[in-house]
């Protein structure tokens, strides 16, 4: 059921997108901890629990996906998590279970993984761990075009300087992303979810995989076409779902980042 992937590149435009703002290696703050939301088409990073909301209860329309990023210390240096700047890859397929965990989180499916230290060190990808991450709010508020909502960056950093700092390197390349939203789904055979990105991403719609992009692995795309697996996924049109992205960017020294789709997303941050 999952999609079918090409690698990079592909013909699509995209834009070279900044984060809020950096600071300091050190810093454990982002510099503008006041930011309540982002500019079209750019990320912003916030303490746990300060801005970021794009709901709308009332049911319309918002342009948004709403999670936290987890930052990691490199796995080459004392302390560091043994899944980050560790392995090589040109990508793991099938790291993950085709449904949700209890907890709404990826869970490891394979035994002996290449790319993954363990299913203990996976297990700590998208959890706070005290110690071993740190976690910020963020936002990617997507840009509208006629048909579709699109975010795009080939250089996204959102934790530059921030959490362990960039650890001797020019960008912060050790996270991980979870972001969360809703939508309406409306029945359209046309109706598609699209991402271009390293390293892994595991989308889930309605708590089944969509999109498999696990492993270590050069900028690649994906594109999930709703109507194909409606039934597999018990979606009723008319009706609303869940859409859940994770995301880990492990080693340097890309991270692109991008999302197109016609989805039409309600209540954003899940």
């Amino acid at each position: 059921m999952t999609s079918r992937f090409v690698p990079w590149p592909i013909p699509v435009i995209v834009s070279i997108l900044a984060a809020c703002g950096s600071g300091d290696e050190e810093t454990k703050e982002p510099v503008a901890p006041s930011c309540t939301g982002a500019d079209t088409g750019r990320f912003c990073v916030t303490p746990v629990g300060e801005g970021g909301d794009q709901r709308s209860p009332d049911g319309s329309s918002c342009n948004a996906l709403v999670g936290v990023v987890r930052d990691f210390r490199r796995g080459d240096r004392e302390g560091g998590h043994p899944d980050f700047e560790m392995f090589w890859g040109d990508g793991e397929f099938g790291l993950v279970e085709p449904a949700l965990g209890p907890e709404g989180k990826p869970t490891l499916a394979v035994a002996e993984p290449q790319t993954v230290h363990s299913r203990e060190s996976f297990a700590q990808w998208y959890e706070d761990v005290d110690g071993v991450n740190e976690t910020f709010g963020l936002t990617l508020e997507l840009e509208t075009g006629e048909t579709e909502l699109h975010f795009g960056s080939t250089e996204f950093f959102p934790v530059d300087d921030l959490g362990f700092g960039n650890e001797g390197m020019y960008h912060n390349y050790g996270f991980t992303t979870e972001l969360h939203a809703t939508f309406r789904y409306d029945g359209r055979p046309d109706a598609a979810f699209t991402f271009i990105g390293d390293d892994d991403l595991w989308v889930y719609i309605n708590g089944r995989l969509a999109i498999d992009l696990g492993g270590v692995h050069a900028p690649m795309t994906a594109t999930f076409l709703l109507a194909e697996h409606a039934a597999e996924l018990d979606l009723v049109e008319g009706e609303e779902y869940p859409i859940d992205l994770f995301h880990a960017e492990r080693r340097a020294t890309m991270s692109s980042f991008v999302v197109h789709t016609n989805l039409e997303f309600l209540r954003c941050g899940g």
